[in-house]
């Protein structure tokens, strides 16, 4: 019975070390998406100041 039990503990140990790095990673995922829809956000602003330069460049 005692066998059982730190087996038990043993994989709830496992499953909880597991647990912490699958929400890291997610963490870090969702980090780098909102990274990426930030830049994107800002690309119509660079192209029409681009845009602008070149034809005043004109």
């Amino acid at each position: 019975m005692q066998t059982a039990i730190e087996e038990i503990k043993t994989e709830a140990g496992l499953l909880s070390q597991k647990q912490k790095e699958l929400q890291e990673d997610i963490f870090i995922k969702k980090t780098a998406i909102q990274q990426t829809a930030a830049e994107v956000k800002g690309t119509p602003h660079v192209l029409k100041m681009l845009w602008n330069a070149g034809k005043s460049g004109s």
